[in-house]
């Protein structure tokens, strides 16, 4: 028998230096490749990603806005309430005073302190009363404190708790000329009690409240019911998100104030009353994402009066040094406010 054996040697063989660097290099190569391609289909995910978070933030923003500004005014949008002659009456609230009364108060004074730079600011009021936005006819009442008494034979306020009037509601009380009984100006107040009508005094807030009486001549005093939760709702831009605060709960102007975030990226709002019927109202969102170079060279804008105008005059002040290294998107519309469209009353 014969043993044949064989040698391995001879073909045992592995990669030569040569090889592994080419194939180092051509790993390489496909590395970068790929890094590249990722970079730019990440590049594209970020401006479709981040226009469609600015479109997302500007349309819930736009929509909480107009949602309430379509009921500002309601319950008090009365010409017995409210001017048409150009005298301003005052409305005197827990927290914050008004220097006239209509259903928009645009930029009042007390929101300076608390908003971001460069945008501007407006508060929304309305009631929630099932009442006649006319008022209830007021022709017996007695000195102190101010009551109103309930039944059809003592006085116009019919019923139990007349006109609906429930304890617990805010109401505002007018002498019948329109001049709010005292230096022409009408105060929020609380009513307690059912039948009797009761109006303190002095309210619990501690302001003072002016006696308006009847008198056999006339004009009779009227008494406005806002319901058991009125909104006085303030809107500002706050540290980058739209935000609201209820001044009948609160003084929003305080520093330790309680603003609920509606949503968040936008970066600025502005407003203008339209014929005092409508609120113009531009915001504008901004994407979360900072690209890596200046993707915006322009300030956003929009059109008050018509005429194009940049929402921020010094962008890298209010907004910060990188701004151009984001993306905008500008919502604008028109409101109107319908409850004094109606009526010929102010609406702002």
């Amino acid at each position: 028998m014969h043993t044949y054996m064989f040698s391995l040697k001879g073909r045992q063989r592995g990669f030569s230096l040569t090889e592994i660097m080419v194939g180092m290099v051509i790993g390489l190569l496909g590395i970068i490749i790929i890094m590249q391609v990722t970079s730019v289909f990440e590049s594209q995910k970020r401006t479709t990603s981040g226009g469609d978070d600015a479109q997302n933030s500007g349309a819930i923003a736009l929509f909480s806005l107009q949602r309430d500004v379509a009921q500002a005014g309601y319950g008090l949008s009365s010409l017995n309430l409210t001017s048409i002659s150009g005298v301003n009456r005052s409305f005197v609230t827990p927290f914050v005073t008004f220097p006239s009364l209509s259903g928009v108060v645009l930029n009042h004074a007390s929101l300076n302190a608390v908003r971001d730079a460069e945008t501007d600011t407006f508060i929304v009021i309305y009631g929630n009363s099932n009442t006649t936005p006319e008022g209830g006819v007021i022709v017996n009442s007695s000195p102190a404190p101010y009551t109103i008494i309930g039944g059809t034979s003592a006085s116009g306020v019919t019923g139990t708790g007349g006109h609906g009037f429930a304890d617990g509601d805010y109401v505002i009380a007018d002498d019948g000329t329109g001049n709010g009984g005292a230096a022409n100006t009408h105060y929020l107040l609380r009513v307690t009690g059912v039948d009797p009508i009761t109006v303190p005094v002095t309210s619990a807030d501690g302001y003072p409240v002016p006696l308006l009486q009847d008198t056999a001549a006339g004009p009779h005093p009227l008494l406005f019911n806002l319901g058991p939760s009125p909104s006085i709702l303030a809107y500002a831009v706050r540290n980058g998100s739209l935000s609201v605060c209820d001044y009948l709960t609160q003084d929003c102007a305080n520093a330790s104030a309680t603003w609920q975030p509606l949503t968040g990226d936008i970066v600025s709002m502005r407003a203008q009353c339209v014929g005092e019927a409508a609120l113009r109202v531009a915001l504008v969102a901004r994407n979360s994402q900072i690209a890596t170079t200046q993707v915006t060279t322009t300030t956003p804008i929009w059109n008050p009066n018509g005429a194009s105008a940049a929402v921020a005059a010094n962008p890298v002040s209010s907004w910060g040094a990188d701004w151009g290294r984001y993306r905008y998107k500008t919502f604008e519309t028109i409101v109107p406010i319908r409850n004094s469209v109606w009526s010929g009353a102010k609406g702002c």
